[in-house]
C-alpha cells in the first residue's frame, strides 16, 4: 500500500503530473461526438465560433479545477495530521480522482490552447494543463488526417500548419526533454506517400549541434539522435546551397546508404 504525506500545495505538486495522465484517459472516449471529432467552439474575437478541433486541452471547469477536487479528495479520504498534512493511500486518491470525472462534462471542457489560456485567466485558474504526451491513438489520428489532406489537393503550406497545430510541438517537447536539446533542433516527418520514405530537408548548420530525427508512423514514435559536428554531411543528397535531403526507408537507411539503425532510440 503506497502511502503519500504532504500539505495540499505538496500534493498537487507532486501528483498533479499523474491527474493528468487520468485525465488523458478519462477524455479519450468524449473527444469524438457522434462519430466526429468535437470542435473547442469558445468565441473568437470577432464572435465567429472557433472550429479547432486538434490539440485540444481537457480544460477543468471553473470550480471544479483540479487543486479544488484534490482538495475535496483529501478532506473527506485523507487523514489530516498536522500543519495542514494529510496523509492519502494513493489507491484511494486514484480512484476518488477517477470519480469526480464520472459525469465528464461537468468537469471538463474541450478548448483549444488559445481559449484555454483565455479561460484560466478571465477565471483566475491557476491550474495544470491537460497536454499529455502524444500517444499511438493520437499517432493514427494524425497520420489519416494528414493522409487526408494530401487526397485533397492540400498545399504543402497548409499541410505543415495542420501538422504543427495538431500535436508536432507535443512531440518536439517530448524529445526536448528527453535528449536536452532545443526543439529547434528536432525534425519530425511522416512516411510520403509519393514516395514511401521518410523525407527531411534539414539545414546544414543544424548538425553543428545535436539534432534529433523523429520518424512518424501509424505504429509508433522512433527518433535518431545525432551528436554534434559527427554526421559526414558529403555523403547524403543536397538541396540547394544549405539543406541536406534525407530519404529514409522502413529500415532506417537513407537512399545514399547511411545506416541510422545505430543511432535509434
Amino acid at each position: 500500500m503506497a502511502i503519500f504525506e504532504g500539505t495540499l500545495d505538496e500534493i498537487y505538486q507532486y501528483l498533479g503530473p499523474r491527474t493528468s495522465d487520468i485525465v488523458s484517459k478519462l477524455a479519450r472516449p468524449y473527444r469524438k461526438k457522434q462519430g466526429k471529432r468535437i470542435s473547442c467552439g469558445e468565441l473568437n474575437d470577432d464572435n465567429s465560433v472557433c472550429k479547432q478541433y486538434t490539440g485540444l486541452h481537457a480544460a477543468h471547469i471553473k470550480g471544479k479545477q483540479r487543486k479544488t477536487l484534490i482538495k475535496e479528495i483529501l478532506e473527506k479520504n485523507g487523514e489530516y495530521l498536522s500543519n495542514q498534512v494529510f496523509k492519502i493511500d494513493l489507491k484511494v486518491f486514484e480512484e476518488e480522482f477517477e470519480r469526480k470525472h464520472e459525469i465528464f462534462f461537468d468537469v471538463i471542457k474541450f478548448m483549444c490552447p488559445k481559449h484555454h489560456k483565455r479561460y484560466d485567466l478571465e477565471n483566475n485558474i491557476d491550474d495544470l494543463e491537460d497536454k499529455p504526451i502524444i500517444d499511438e491513438q493520437e499517432i493514427e489520428e494524425l497520420v489519416e488526417v494528414a493522409e487526408n489532406m494530401e487526397n485533397q489537393d492540400v498545399s504543402i503550406s497548409e499541410l505543415s500548419n495542420f501538422l504543427e497545430s495538431f500535436s508536432l510541438g507535443r512531440i518536439k517537447e517530448q524529445y526536448s526533454k528527453k535528449f536536452g536539446v532545443d526543439k529547434s533542433q528536432i525534425c519530425c516527418s511522416n512516411v510520403s506517400k509519393a514516395n514511401s520514405l521518410w523525407n527531411f530537408d534539414v539545414l546544414k548548420s543544424k548538425f553543428e549541434k545535436d539534432f534529433v530525427f523523429v520518424f512518424l508512423s501509424d505504429k509508433q514514435l522512433k527518433s535518431a539522435f545525432i551528436k554534434s559536428n559527427t554526421l559526414d554531411l558529403s555523403q547524403f543528397a543536397t538541396k540547394g546551397e544549405d539543406k541536406i535531403r534525407f530519404l529514409i526507408d522502413s529500415n532506417h537507411r537513407d537512399s545514399k546508404g547511411f545506416d541510422f539503425s545505430a543511432f535509434m532510440e
